[in-house]
């Protein structure tokens, strides 16, 4: 692979998840060229040449196609699809939660950590926005 080529396909995306409006299509393969990018510069990130990895190992490009497929479609439910909805009849209640409400395109720790890479979302911990008094 090249160094701007996708680590999966349209293609593969359809049949990892769902059949695919001309609209997602377009949306698709944007997601899937900038998963790939993300992941190159975290291999190189930590000094590792993620294409090279790939060519020298039997079941690493099937991993990290895994991990491009997953981060593109956590990127692609996002409003679209709900994670939880509740309703309720007596006073027209009705809460829904979304999984990915922004669209963001991200790795778990997980994913990066089993490719060797380290990384992916973390939680940060509250930070005092309080101004702090020098008296």
């Amino acid at each position: 692979m090249t160094d701007n080529t996708p680590y999966a396909t349209v293609e593969d995306l359809i049949k990892f998840w769902r059949a695919l409006t001309p609209e997602e299509i377009e949306r698709a393969e944007l997601l899937l060229s900038l998963a790939s990018t993300k992941l190159r510069q975290m291999a190189k990130n930590v000094n590792k040449d993620l294409d090279d990895l790939i060519a020298k190992d039997v079941i690493m490009p099937d991993s990290v196609k895994l991990v491009v497929l997953s981060a593109v479609k956590r990127a692609m439910i996002s409003v679209d699809d709900a994670q939880s909805v509740t309703q309720a009849a007596g006073t027209y209640s009705v809460s829904t939660t979304y999984a990915n409400p922004q669209g963001n395109l991200y790795f778990t720790k997980s994913e990066t950590n089993g490719l060797g890479l380290g990384g992916g979302t973390q939680n940060i911990g509250s930070i005092s926005m309080t101004e702090a008094s020098i008296y």
